[in-house]
């Protein structure tokens, strides 16, 4: 069942280059090629002056305290609602992918932002669609709604997250993290079937007078779509004191009840063991040994880092010692677990090569095991080249020098750039 669960992180990731790409204009909400959406920003740039503008705010916001006019927009997907007094959407749609962006050309750009106030939904294929048991799926959808998070908003240097949440219920998975900075971030999925929707927010201050209603927006959606039946949980393996090689165990009901052994020194086993079915070892104790149970339903799930999962462990308030000591007696290939996120992010997002490595490694995966990756994902980087560059001519016009230039600054070759343009009709 779980052999091609990792995929289903993968397109995901697409997020990753929609921001981006919203990067390169001068914020998210003028990054749309929609033509509703450029008439609407035409207007609000072509508006007087600063004061002008600020006043139209002001006299926005009351309007809208006086007499709320919520609309409803509803697909086979998600449905939401808003304030069509201070917001419109904007849908594109690439193949079976529906991308919905909510848009306010009244809030201040913010260009030298990291991050910008913004809100959308995405509704993809999910092609490693399974029924799953409960609680697999709660870790996973747990995992993969922090990583997004983490992935589409990251931190700078001299920020930290003060206050972070992360829940499950009824195939909603959300994860939330309060930055320093007072950004609050949000990655919720709505549904789990084969097809999947995802709500992404990220409130900064700048946008205060607005946050409130574009959360409001947030917390309206849901899923339209069916959601899977979960099957009956498979058992876990259980691990006492008194075994001292591996075995097909017994499920008890009573694994809760099992004495806590007395800690003694041992050593990690000379060959890694499947992760679906560690060894029992005498001398663990019971963090430990809980905190080995939750690094094999993590890789279960999706590809992670040495590193990575130590961190995802002492996120779950496992210690250090107990983290390190569940990974390193995990079994797990981590240049395969490399080669898995390498996979998973190529299914949907265009890399050059060291654009590959780099990514890898801000997965923490060692230069070593993301150059392993790489050279053997089997991409082919001319393809890569122009697959990007139909990304960004999707949404902006470049000359071909400039996209060229762009090209290279993604860290494709200047034959792969020279490529991509070409292949593109520059």
């Amino acid at each position: 069942m779980f052999k091609k669960i990792f995929a289903y992180v993968s397109f995901f990731f697409m997020f990753s280059s929609i921001f981006f790409f919203t990067g390169c204009s001068s914020n998210f909400f003028s990054a749309s090629s929609d033509s509703e959406y450029n008439k609407k920003t035409e207007a609000a740039e072509t508006s007087p002056t600063e004061p002008e503008t600020e006043a139209t705010i002001e006299e926005t916001m009351t309007a809208s305290d006086e007499s709320t006019s919520l609309e409803t927009y509803s697909d086979e997907y998600v449905s939401f609602s808003y304030n069509a007094d201070l917001f419109f959407y904007n849908v594109l749609d690439v193949g079976k992918k529906r991308n919905i962006s909510i848009l306010c050309p009244l809030i201040p750009k913010q260009p030298g932002d990291t991050r910008n106030t913004s809100l959308y939904f995405m509704s993809h294929p999910n092609s490693a669609f399974d029924s799953l048991d409960e609680d697999t799926l709660s870790y996973g959808l747990s995992i993969l709604a922090q990583e997004l998070c983490l992935t589409l908003f990251p931190l700078n240097p001299d920020e930290t997250i003060i206050h972070e949440t992360l829940n499950y219920s009824d195939y909603v998975a959300e994860y939330c993290m309060e930055v320093s900075d007072g950004t609050i971030c949000y990655a919720k999925f709505l549904n789990w079937n084969d097809h999947v929707t995802t709500a992404i927010c990220c409130l900064c201050e700048y946008s205060s007078e607005y946050n409130d209603a574009l959360f409001e927006i947030y917390s309206s959606a849901k899923s339209e779509y069916d959601n899977c039946i979960y099957v009956p949980a498979s058992p876990e393996p259980e691990i006492t004191k008194d075994e001292t090689e591996p075995s097909t165990p017994t499920p008890s009901p009573k694994a809760a009840d099992v004495s806590e052994p007395t800690p003694e020194p041992t050593q990690p086993a000379s060959e890694p063991s499947n992760p679906s079915n560690p060894p029992a070892v005498e001398g663990i104790t019971s963090g430990q040994r809980n905190a080995l149970k939750k690094a094999n339903q993590y890789l279960k799930t999706v590809p992670l880092s040495y590193l990575g999962l130590i961190a995802q462990l002492e996120y779950e308030k496992y210690t250090y010692e107990e983290a390190v000591y569940a990974v390193d007696n995990c079994g797990a290939d981590w240049n395969e677990q490399a080669l898995k996120k390498a996979a998973a992010y190529l299914n949907v997002m265009p890399f050059s090569y060291s654009g590959l490595i780099s990514q890898l490694e801000h997965d923490k995966f060692t230069a070593e095991q993301a150059t392993y990756a790489v050279n053997n994902c089997g991409a082919d980087w001319n393809q890569q080249a122009a697959n990007k560059a139909a990304s960004y001519l999707s949404i902006m016009s470049f000359s071909r020098d400039g996209l060229i230039a762009q090209l290279k600054f993604e860290g494709f070759t200047q034959e792969q750039a020279e490529y991509g343009a070409t292949a593109n009709g520059l």
